[in-house]
């Protein structure tokens, strides 16, 4: 025999699995590269570079050590410094000062006529219906910010002593995701692992990568 409270308590379940469910963050990734670009990081012994006005920044080194941190997994090792290193990398980061959205959501007009409950005569009673709208627009705005992270790959050979503003990379990837908040150290590491899970990507072309949150 069906439950009568079945679907019912299946809606709750979902519901409560939906909760459970950990955050994720959604990034936009634009990836360039040069027609003899690596097609993977794999045997790649990479050294870290900071770009000027970047040495000596406790952010920047944070951000660094994310990084660094995520590079084994893709199949990479460290380099301990530039001269030790096949491959060189750098990346630059931003928030933008925010940008206010406006939404418009439909909801019932609680003053549309139509069953409802009497504290007198009948319980239950029907108003005539006349001409309106049932339903109404809410308009709330909200403020949005959009993160930036660019992580780009030189061959160390080619960049030799140069300074990496005057060197051409194998790959460049833009990582973008929106927000309601300002703040980059709780969604950086995700937006690091978007970077290299879409690496090498295909020149020009934007994919969409989910990353859960911590």
């Amino acid at each position: 025999m069906r439950h009568p409270l079945g679907p019912l308590l299946l809606c709750l379940g979902l519901l409560a699995l939906a909760g459970c469910a950990p955050p994720t963050l959604r990034s936009a990734v634009t990836a360039y590269a040069q027609p003899d670009a690596p097609g993977a990081l794999t045997g790649r012994k990479i050294a870290i570079v900071a770009l000027p006005g970047q040495a000596g920044s406790l952010e920047w080194d944070a951000i660094r050590r994310m990084l660094a941190d995520q590079l084994p997994a893709w199949g990479a090792s460290l380099a301990t410094d530039r001269a030790a290193g096949d491959s060189l990398m750098s990346f630059t980061y931003d928030v933008d000062g925010g940008r206010t959205e406006v939404i418009s959501q439909p909801m019932m007009n609680p003053g549309f006529p139509g069953f409802h409950r009497r504290p007198w005569g009948r319980p239950y009673a029907y108003d005539p219906p006349f001409y309106g709208d049932p339903w109404e627009t809410q308009i709330t705005t909200r403020t949005v910010y959009t993160r930036s992270f660019t992580l780009r790959l030189y061959d160390a050979k080619a960049a030799g002593d140069r300074p990496l503003a005057e060197v051409l990379p194998l790959n460049e990837l833009h990582v973008e995701s929106r927000g309601a908040s300002p703040g980059i150290n709780r969604v950086m590491p995700a937006m690091i692992t978007a970077a290299l899970r879409a690496f090498p990507g295909r020149d020009g072309q934007t994919v969409t990568i989910d990353v859960p949150l911590p």
